[in-house]
């Protein structure tokens, strides 16, 4: 594990969604899973809808600049040998969004960085559902 992410981990409280070491590292962890309601806005008549209940589980995390409704995903550079996503922000012209996306919904959760320089997010087998991003 680099020098990092270690500080990162080692200087943020485990219970906090987000926050901020001294060593200017933004932590955020998604949640596991999150319940969602959802209903059809429109459909042919002739059918009935339903609505499963139950968690929608972690899914992944997404790195957007700007809005993540604008949906301008940034594409990470894999590092093998640390088994972690890379993304290099250095050059972004907006504020950074990391995103946390769930199993069979369309509901994202969403924080925004606005002066990120880089993120790195560990792959599901080491993490996966946590970001440590440095901050300019």
């Amino acid at each position: 594990m680099n020098k990092f992410v270690m500080l990162a981990l080692l200087s943020v409280p485990l219970y906090s969604s987000y926050s901020l070491a001294h060593d200017g590292v933004a932590h955020i962890e998604c949640p596991e899973s999150i319940s969602t309601a959802q209903v059809v806005e429109s459909a042919d008549e002739s059918f009935s809808a339903f609505t499963k209940k139950g968690a929608n589980y972690f899914l992944g995390i997404g790195v957007t600049e700007g809005s993540p409704d604008k949906e301008q995903w940034l594409r990470p550079e894999y590092l093998k040998e640390k088994d972690i996503d890379l993304y290099d922000l250095s050059y972004a012209q907006e504020s950074v969004w990391v995103v946390c996306q769930y199993a069979n919904t369309s509901v994202t959760l969403a924080k925004e960085l606005e002066r990120a320089s880089a993120c790195e997010i560990p792959t599901p087998q080491h993490g996966g559902n946590t970001a440590n991003c440095r901050l300019k």
